[in-house]
């Protein structure tokens, strides 16, 4: 892909108007990474302010992210690369890094957590360039950690998990579309998202599985949420209720279930289609593949 060079050069410049001020120092403030320029100990000079140039940056940043916005996440990737070594500045390095960081790992486009989670382990983690503070590098660790098993493309991890009558079942079920998902009795969102997929499940359009995985430890609880928000009609689909109420299967990190719900669709090969879905998103994707 042809790289916007006229951007690149934007950053270098901004880059060599920030070095041209050696005793400004900046502080991202995440997530609206704002700056500001200090002088330590000697009064701030008004012929040299920081958002100007920091302005620029963004400017140019927001042009090039929206320039390779439907590009693959291996593109995506390449690019980010490109944006932060073309930096000779480390200030600048520093700022489009976390820029990057904090686009990817809040951006709505699915499948865009990957490249956040490659900034962190080529870039973040090796302490080519640094977070704000421990904690930030903190937070973004547990995050790859939480999501890298579960991206689009992967193999679904492995997961044992226990039916109603104490039978262990392993996911994913090969041979048919699967869609899995993690919700909670008490979670608001997830009776919004049970009635959802109840209704587009109950249809049958779509002949499946239907992996229902309930993240808590009350057995009375569970019972009466299948029976009433999870009770699929259609014959065509395969339901399973399923837990784990003593954590043992490690599902939690494995998906990236740090709330709910959450909702996958997996391939007849047990690769991952999507992930981070609601019952919208998942409708359309089973349009696409298939065929509707």
């Amino acid at each position: 892909m042809k790289r916007l060079l006229v951007i690149s050069l934007l950053l270098l410049f901004a880059g060599s108007l920030l070095c041209a001020a050696p005793s400004l120092s900046f502080r991202a403030e995440r997530p609206s990474l704002s700056f500001r320029a200090e002088r330590s100990g000697v009064e701030k000079s008004p012929a040299a302010p920081a958002a100007p140039d920091t302005a620029r940056i963004d400017a140019a940043l927001t042009r090039y992210i929206d320039a390779i916005e439907r590009s693959s996440v291996e593109a995506k990737q390449r690019e980010c690369d490109f944006l932060i070594g073309a930096c000779a500045d480390s200030l600048v390095r520093r700022y489009v890094g976390i820029r990057l960081y904090d686009h990817y790992v809040t951006s709505p486009l699915m499948g865009d957590e990957a490249v956040a989670i490659y900034l962190y382990d080529n870039w973040f983690a090796p302490k080519r360039i640094a977070f704000e503070s421990p904690l930030d590098l903190l937070n973004a660790g547990i995050f790859a950690d939480f999501n890298r098993h579960s991206l689009i493309g992967l193999p679904a991890p492995a997961v044992t998990l226990e039916d109603g009558a104490g039978e262990r079942v392993t996911l994913p079920l090969k041979g048919d579309f699967s869609v899995l998902y993690f919700y909670d009795t008490d979670c608001a969102r997830c009776r919004l998202e049970s009635a959802l997929l109840r209704m587009l499940l109950s249809s049958g359009q779509f002949p499946l599985i239907f992996c229902a995985v309930y993240v808590g430890d009350s057995r009375d609880a569970w019972q009466q949420y299948a029976e009433e928000q999870l009770a699929v009609t259609s014959d065509a689909v395969r339901v399973l209720h399923l837990w784990d109420p003593e954590l043992a299967s490690d599902f939690q990190r494995l998906y990236g279930v740090m709330q709910t719900p959450r909702l996958f669709l997996l391939a007849p090969d047990g690769r991952i289609l999507g992930r981070q879905l609601n019952a919208e998103a998942l409708l359309e994707l089973l349009k696409i593949y298939y065929g509707k």
